[in-house]
């Protein structure tokens, strides 16, 4: 080896971005529990790594009450509590919307999310 040789290399990595810039939503944006047929949709989602795949899922959160008292009067707050229920409605799957009905909330203090999960074809 020669003293003082230097030498150097490089390495250019490219990342797989997620899908993005498209939206969802619910239609009708509200109803009844068990009766109501929603169709949970999403549309205008991009990605170079096609097909797309669409999970829709329930996230169930109840909602706690607390009370504390002070000397000058009752104090009441509400939290989510630590451990969130997840429903999943389908599995990731190429259809952009799914119709369901949805589950009522037990205790009726409890907050339903719907979340859409979009990945392309190399999960991200």
């Amino acid at each position: 080896a020669a003293t003082g040789a230097r030498g150097n290399a490089s390495l250019t990595v490219v990342t797989n971005e997620s899908p993005a810039l498209g939206s969802c939503a619910s239609s009708p944006g509200y109803g009844e529990a068990l009766s109501t047929t929603f169709r949970l949709s999403c549309s205008g989602w991009n990605d170079a790594d096609t097909p797309l795949r669409y999970r829709f899922q329930i996230i169930e959160t109840a909602v706690v009450k607390s009370a504390s008292l002070t000397s000058s009067s009752p104090n009441s707050s509400y939290s989510t509590s630590n451990s969130p229920i997840i429903i999943t409605l389908c599995e990731f799957r190429e259809l952009s919307f799914f119709d369901t009905t949805l589950v009522a909330p037990i205790p009726p203090s409890t907050i339903l999310t719907i979340r859409a999960t979009i990945a392309d074809s190399l999960d991200a």
